[in-house]
């Protein structure tokens, strides 16, 4: 939705691979799961499941495609 268009089989290859890899660093404490998903503030809000690693990992998937040149510039 944020390119007008779906993945071709590349792409999804890529951005699987990356939210793996994303979910490890977290899962490993090399990122900050809280502070990516939520930000600054104060605390965590709850949430149904407690998976803040998921969440966290697919906000960086998302921030990803939303700074892709193909987001920003519609030509």
């Amino acid at each position: 939705r944020v390119l007008a268009r779906g993945p071709n089989d590349s792409e999804r290859s890529e951005l699987l691979a990356l939210l793996d890899n994303q979910r490890g660093r977290l899962q490993d404490g090399e990122l900050d799961a809280g502070k990516l998903a939520f930000g600054e503030q104060g605390s965590e809000p709850d949430l149904d499941d407690g998976n803040t690693v998921e969440l966290a990992a697919w906000t960086a998937v998302s921030r990803v495609l939303l700074n892709l040149d193909e987001a920003i510039t519609r030509e």
